[in-house]
């Protein structure tokens, strides 16, 4: 979404994102704080990297659930209420990194995520079901 070239409707998306996302319910009943990560129509990295959490961790449309949400995996409160509150605990998402759990069977907890290597080999590789 966040090459999406169609001009934006609100929440740094286009029409059809935004509806997209209303409809699955990612969207919460909470206003947005100001925090400058969706600002002009653009998305920042450390924003995409924490909406996608929440997506794969509750959203069963989503189709990293069966891997996360479904297994367990949860968001703690702070972090799920507040983007503010995640970019405080871990900072901006330097290039070229994805977020890591330290333990693969715990949640996304502060303490037990960091910033990983996008490009490095996975010693701890996701527990994914045969085809």
């Amino acid at each position: 979404m966040d090459e999406c070239a169609r001009p934006h409707k609100a929440r740094g998306l286009c029409a059809i994102h935004y509806d997209r996302a209303r409809r699955s319910g990612e969207f919460t009943t909470r206003p947005l704080a100001r925090h400058g990560h969706t600002a002009g129509g653009k998305i920042s990295p450390t924003f995409s990297s924490w909406r996608a959490m929440l997506g794969r961790s509750y959203n069963p449309r989503n189709p990293g659930y069966r891997y996360y949400g479904a297994k367990g995996i949860k968001v703690c409160k702070r972090w799920r209420d507040s983007f503010c509150a995640f970019l405080e605990d871990m900072g901006e998402r330097p290039p070229g990194t994805t977020l890591d759990r330290r333990d693969r069977k715990k949640g996304y907890y502060p303490g037990k995520l960091q910033m990983g290597n996008a490009h490095r080999a996975d010693p701890n590789p996701p527990q994914h079901a045969p085809h």
